[in-house]
């Protein structure tokens, strides 16, 4: 939940839709980074976060990391047994609204790492009772703002010492499904937010359960996506963001 998004860096032309908020503008960090219009867990997506009273986009792993974890970022993505189905790291792409805010997990994220994914399409397959006609599986829907222009979702960041060095992380918050998101036989979905909410999210005196309500009927366009061979795997892009810098690590 979600299978992936895309997001080709055009809603960058909107930024002066945040002129109304009190947080200044986006400003471009003017740094080199590998965010392709896909993206998966496990790989680098974009993010929009308030560093010193800015709001500033940074490259991220979207895939929350602990700081306590000391193996490599694949290993944390990994089963910890197979056999049970026990997972590290791949039940944490995403963090429950309604728990986030008491987590151990997530509480000091929710507390001090917010964070806003702009989003054009997020992705999800349907249940077993959507089946491609013709083969190929099942269906993979894709969900776009109804009223067009970008989705702006919840988000929560933090910093991790994989082997790799040192990993700005973040995770997609979820909520209750809505009609759309419930029509393919899905109970949650991303916790979206409007352009009103943006100032009141990143402001941690609320809660983050104060932003799971039910997203209302007409909130998606939903599209079902064509099977793809067998042989394609996940979609693979050029790196279309080519200017996304990190935020300055924490002293």
């Amino acid at each position: 939940m979600c299978n992936h998004y895309s997001s080709s860096g055009e809603w960058r032309d909107r930024m002066g839709e945040f002129s109304h908020l009190k947080i200044p503008p986006f400003r471009d960090r003017g740094a080199l980074n590998s965010v392709a219009a896909h993206v998966y867990p496990g790989k680098d997506g974009e993010i929009l976060m308030a560093v010193e009273g800015e709001l500033t986009n940074a490259a991220a792993h979207w895939r929350f990391v602990p700081p306590t974890w000391k193996g490599t970022l694949a290993e944390w993505g990994k089963a910890s047994n197979p056999a049970k189905k026990v997972f590290r790291g791949k039940g944490l792409n995403n963090a429950k609204g309604e728990t986030a805010d008491t987590i151990k997990t997530f509480r000091d994220a929710a507390q001090s790492g917010r964070c806003v994914i702009p989003v054009e399409a997020f992705f999800e397959y349907g249940d077993d009772g959507h089946q491609h006609p013709e083969g190929g599986g099942r269906i993979e829907y894709r969900f776009t703002p109804a009223a067009g222009g970008v989705l702006w979702l919840a988000g929560l960041w933090g910093w991790a010492d994989p082997v790799e060095g040192r990993t700005l992380t973040f995770t997609m918050v979820t909520k209750e499904k809505g009609a759309e998101t419930g029509s393919i036989g899905h109970h949650r979905q991303p916790m979206n937010l409007g352009m009103d909410e943006i100032e009141a999210w990143l402001d941690y005196s609320n809660p983050v359960k104060a932003f799971t309500g039910t997203s209302p009927a007409g909130t998606f366009k939903v599209e079902a996506c064509p099977p793809r061979p067998r042989s394609s795997g996940k979609v693979k892009d050029e790196v279309v963001t080519d200017h996304v810098g990190a935020p300055p690590e924490p002293t």
